[in-house]
């Protein structure tokens, strides 16, 4: 089966945007149910360190290099963040921006949660901001 990734980041982007201009705030909170259900999935079959987990879930979309705490991704196919400035308003943006409009960060935290894991990500360079080109990034893990 192909898949258009063009047409999955445009309901990333479409989801994203259509829960904060219609909840606002609470929005986010819908984002995060849906990765919760994401993570339901996916919590099995992964590994229990958090760098082999986070390296086994962006491999099949993207260039992975996780060197010490920082993460950089390139060529992601299910980067939305570009698309978002597009078609949010400013006040949306900064509303998206409070839970960084990337599944994975959102997948990642839940998981955290679920397996008990002291680590986060946090991004440093995102397309959202301008810093890096589309479907690249830089995150660093932290502890919580």
């Amino acid at each position: 089966m192909t898949v258009e990734w063009e047409f999955v980041r445009i309901m990333e982007c479409a989801m994203a945007v259509a829960t904060v201009r219609l909840f606002g705030e609470r929005g986010n909170a819908a984002r995060r149910v849906m990765a919760g259900i994401m993570a339901e999935q996916l919590e099995e079959g992964l590994p229990d360190d958090p760098r082999e987990a986070l390296i086994e879930l962006l491999e099949p979309f993207a260039e992975v290099r996780l060197e010490g705490d920082e993460l950089r991704v390139k060529g992601c196919r299910l980067c939305y963040s570009s698309l978002i400035r597009d078609v949010a308003d400013p006040e949306e943006l900064e509303t998206i921006r409070q839970v960084p409009p990337c599944p994975f960060i959102l997948l990642f935290d839940e998981l955290a949660k679920r397996k008990g894991w002291d680590v986060r990500l946090k991004p440093e360079a995102t397309p959202l901001s301008g810093e890096t080109e589309p479907g690249s990034c830089v995150q660093r893990l932290v502890s919580d």
